[in-house]
C-alpha cells in the first residue's frame, strides 16, 4: 500500500462513527492527575510510617514527657570480660520498676566497734579478736560442707580481714584434708560489708574475678573459676552484706600437694553463701 492509499484510509477512519475522538491536551492533563494522586499516596505513607515509629518511642518512653526512653546504660557493679553473658535489656516505665529490696547499708556503731577491734595490738593468737565468731563460722562451714567431720579444719585459728570507708571484711581460711591421703586443699569464707564492685571483691579474696553469674532454688550468686579447679562464689545478703567462699584445691600456705578437684561440690558452697548463720560480729549489749 502507498503513501496515497494510507492517506484515503486514515481520513475514511476519522470520518466514521466508530471512530475515536481523542485531544493531546487531554492526555496530558489525565497523566498530570494520575502523577498527583501517586505523590499524595506515597507522602500519606510516609506520615504513617513515621507515626507508628513515634508511636513505639511514647510506648517505651517515661510517661508523660512523650521522650523514648534512654537506652540502658552500663549497670553499676563488676567489669565484664569476653566470658561474660549479658541478658537482654528491657526498658520499663517507672511505674512497672520494682522497689529496690533492701535498704543500702551504711556505716553505724557496728562497723566503729570492728574497727576498733581490728586496731588493738595483737602479740600472739591469743589477742586475734573475734574468737567466738571465728569458730562459729568454722562450724557454720562444716556443718555444710562436711556433716561428717572427717576433712574440715580450723587449726590454724587466723583471722582475715580488711576495711575501707564503707564498711568491714572478716574472714576464716580453712584446711581439707582427705583421710589417709597426702595434700590439703583450703575453704575461704568471708564476710563483708565494705564497697566496690562484687568482680574487685572476687580479686581481692581468690585472685581472680567473678565476672559470672549462677542461679540455684531462686538464688543468683556471681562466680568464677581459677587455676586446678579453684572456684570463688559471691552472695549479696538483702541487708547488703557480701559473703565470699573461695574453695581451692591447694591450700598454698599449708602444703605443695593439691587435693583432687571437686572436693566440695559447687551445690552446697551456694548453700553455705547464702547460710542465715553468716554474718559480721555484733558488738556487745551494754
Amino acid at each position: 500500500m502507498n503513501d496515497t492509499e494510507w492517506a484515503a484510509r486514515l481520513e475514511a477512519l476519522a470520518g466514521s462513527e466508530d471512530a475515536t475522538t481523542f485531544d493531546v491536551r487531554d492526555d496530558l492533563a489525565r497523566g498530570r492527575a494520575r502523577l498527583l494522586r501517586n505523590r499524595v499516596g506515597a507522602a500519606g505513607a510516609a506520615v504513617l510510617v513515621a507515626a507508628v515509629v513515634l508511636g513505639a518511642g511514647l510506648a517505651l518512653g517515661t510517661g508523660g514527657s512523650g521522650r523514648a526512653a534512654p537506652a540502658p546504660g552500663p549497670a553499676d557493679g563488676d567489669p565484664t570480660t569476653t566470658a561474660t553473658f549479658h541478658e537482654p535489656q528491657i526498658t520499663l516505665s517507672p511505674s512497672a520498676r520494682a522497689a529496690p529490696t533492701s535498704t543500702p547499708r551504711t556505716p553505724d556503731a557496728q562497723d566503729a566497734w570492728l574497727r576498733k577491734e581490728l586496731d588493738r595490738t595483737w602479740n600472739g593468737p591469743q589477742d586475734i579478736p573475734f574468737r567466738e565468731w571465728r569458730n562459729g563460722l568454722f562450724h557454720t562451714a562444716r556443718s555444710v560442707l562436711d556433716p561428717s567431720g572427717t576433712h574440715l579444719s580450723y587449726t590454724s585459728a587466723g583471722l582475715s580481714s580488711g576495711s575501707d570507708r564503707h564498711g568491714v571484711g572478716l574472714g576464716i581460711k580453712l584446711g581439707w584434708q582427705e583421710p589417709g591421703a597426702a595434700g590439703q586443699g583450703m575453704v575461704q569464707v568471708e564476710v563483708t560489708s565494705e564497697g566496690g564492685s562484687d568482680q574487685e571483691r572476687c580479686l581481692l579474696t581468690g585472685g581472680f574475678g567473678c565476672s559470672r553469674t549462677a542461679h540455684a532454688r531462686g538464688t543468683t550468686f556471681k562466680v568464677g573459676d581459677g587455676e586446678r579447679g579453684a572456684f570463688i562464689v559471691l552472695y549479696r545478703q538483702p541487708d547488703g552484706e557480701r559473703t565470699v567462699v573461695l574453695v581451692d584445691p591447694l591450700f598454698g600456705n599449708n602444703s605443695r600437694t593439691p587435693v583432687r578437684a571437686g572436693f566440695v561440690t559447687r551445690q552446697d558452697v551456694y548453700r553455705l553463701a547464702q547460710d542465715d548463720r553468716l554474718d559480721l560480729p555484733q558488738p556487745p549489749s551494754s
